[in-house]
Formats: C-alpha cells, structure tokens, sequence
C-alpha cells in the first residue's frame, strides 16, 4: 500500500506525488463498518515525512471544542456529488460545530460520543473520498472525517471521529506513542 502525497515540486508543468510506503495499517479494535462508531486508523510509514516543505505536524486537540466554533475540513473528494469528478486540488470547506445533541436529532444512534458533528458554515461540505480527512479547530487537529449526508449539500451535518474522545485517544496514544 502506498500514500501519495502531492508536494509542492513540478515536473514539465505536472505536480508530481511523493510516494510514502505503508508497512503498517491498525484500525481501532472496536470499529464498526455499519455505525462508523471508533472510526479510527493509524498508517505507519516505511521512511519519513520529515524534510518535505510542505508536509508537517500539527497538535491534536486538547480539550472539548464547544459549539459555534468554525472550522474546517479539507480533502481531495467530490465537490460535485452529481458529476463525480476526481479533483486535483486539494479542496477545504469551513464548517461550523454543533452540539452532540444537534447531532443525534440529525443521526439518531449514528452519533456517540466518539463524533464531533459540523454543519456547512458558507462553503461547502465533505463528500465521497474526503474520508479520513483532517478537521481542523483552533490550529489543531481535532478530527478525521467518517461520514456526512448522502447528496453531500450541507443538508445533514458531517461527522468527525473526535480526536478527544477518551477511547480513540488512547489509541492513537498506544499505537502512534503521541
């Protein structure tokens, strides 16, 4: 398996990909595919991201984001769910959070307390293939994108494994030692 990761080198008016090579992949042990509940992987990488310009750590969050806070989600998917065009940009949208109990009255059993859950702010939303996507609040790394509504309008609010949530914390924690 391997991860291709567009920097900011042109070859003859292309972007070319640097290739990083998986040597491993752990999903979260309590994943589960028809819930999205503990929707968490860690990749380990056979060599490093270090010396890339544009590739670098960010924190993960610390504390609870609170409702209202406005954030954004970024990914290579769909910005058109209709048309299903591949993009060769890396695209973002702002998203604003809502609370877990918006949440559940929009996803019933879907959301638990392993989501942090956003809605489109003025946009965009995430779509097809923008999953495991950073989220981003306040400069941290404050979820990965798991799932969202179906014609990806900004109908339904998003939601976001929550980097916080004790149980996927602690499992990023042992495997990834951070």
């Amino acid at each position: 398996m391997s991860l291709d990761i567009f920097t900011d080198h042109v070859v003859r008016r292309q972007y070319v990909a640097d290739y990083f090579f998986a040597s491993k992949v752990i999903i979260h042990p309590y994943y589960n595919p028809e819930t999205h509940n503990y929707d968490a992987g860690i990749v380990q990488i056979k060599n490093s991201f270090q010396g890339y310009k544009n590739i670098a750590p960010i924190p993960l969050q610390d504390a609870e984001v609170p409702s209202d806070t406005i954030c954004y989600a970024a990914g290579w998917g769909y910005n058109n769910y209709d048309r299903k065009i591949s993009l060769d940009n890396l695209q973002y949208a702002t998203l604003q959070v809502i609370s877990p109990k918006q949440c559940s009255a929009a996803w019933s059993s879907y959301a638990t307390p392993q989501f942090i859950c956003a809605r489109q702010n003025n946009n965009g939303d995430v779509c097809n293939a923008d999953s495991g996507g950073p989220f981003v609040c306040n400069d941290k790394l404050t979820g990965a994108t798991s799932y969202g509504g179906v014609a990806c309008r900004g109908k339904l609010p998003s939601a976001f494994t929550k980097v916080f949530a004790p149980v996927i914390r602690e499992f990023i924690r042992s495997i990834a030692g951070i």
